[in-house]
C-alpha cells in the first residue's frame, strides 16, 4: 500500500499499487478467510461499534505501533531506524552506540504525531494510516492521506454491508 519513494511523485495512475477501495476489499476478503464465522463476526461488530461511538479512545495521534518503542532494524550502513518505512528517522550505531542510538531514534519517533485532522477522524478505530504512512503520502508527518482515507471509508462500507447480512443469515 506504500507507494515507494521513487513513485510518490508520479501522478496515481502511474504508480504500481490498487485503488484504496480494491485495497481494502481485499484486504477485507482476506480477513474474512482468516477467521472463523464466530470472531469475523465479532470483529465486524466490535469495528462498526467503535467507529460510531465517538467516545470510544483514538489515541492522542503518537505512534502506537511498536517503531521506536521495542522495535527497530539496523540497516547495512549501521543506521538505527524505529520502522522500515521511516526512513528519515535514524541514527548512526557505529558512531553512537546501540544504547546511544536507540534512544535518539525512540525519542524522535515519540515526538511524532498524526494531524489533527486523522486524530479526530471517526474511521480512526479502523483505519491503517501512521507517521509513517503520513510521511509517505504527503510528505509530512502531519499530513492527512487522502489514500488511506478512501480506503478506511470503505472499509467501513464493507463492515456495514456485512453487519446487514448478518441480520438476513438465519444462522
Amino acid at each position: 500500500m506504500m507507494p515507494a519513494v521513487r513513485e510518490r511523485s508520479l501522478p496515481f495512475d502511474a504508480q504500481v499499487r490498487l485503488h484504496p477501495e480494491d485495497a481494502a476489499a481485499l484486504a477485507f476478503q482476506a480477513l474474512k478467510l482468516q477467521l472463523n464465522a464466530d470472531i469475523f463476526r465479532q470483529y465486524v461488530r466490535e469495528s462498526v461499534r467503535r467507529v460510531n461511538d465517538l467516545a470510544f479512545p483514538r489515541g492522542d495521534g503518537h505512534i502506537s505501533c511498536l517503531a521506536g518503542n521495542c522495535s527497530f532494524f539496523i540497516n547495512w550502513q549501521g543506521r538505527l531506524f524505529p520502522c522500515v518505512m521511516l526512513s528519515e528517522l535514524s541514527a548512526p550505531v557505529f558512531d553512537l552506540g546501540f544504547l546511544a542510538a536507540w534512544e535518539t531514534v525512540s525519542a524522535k519517533a515519540r515526538n511524532l504525531s498524526l494531524s489533527t485532522k486523522c486524530r479526530q477522524c471517526r474511521f480512526r478505530p479502523i483505519c491503517r494510516t501512521c507517521a509513517a504512512a503520513s510521511f509517505l503520502e504527503t510528505g509530512s508527518y502531519q499530513g492527512a492521506p487522502d489514500y488511506l482515507c478512501r480506503y478506511a471509508e470503505h472499509y467501513y462500507d464493507l463492515l456495514l454491508a456485512e453487519l446487514a447480512s448478518f441480520s438476513s443469515d438465519p444462522s
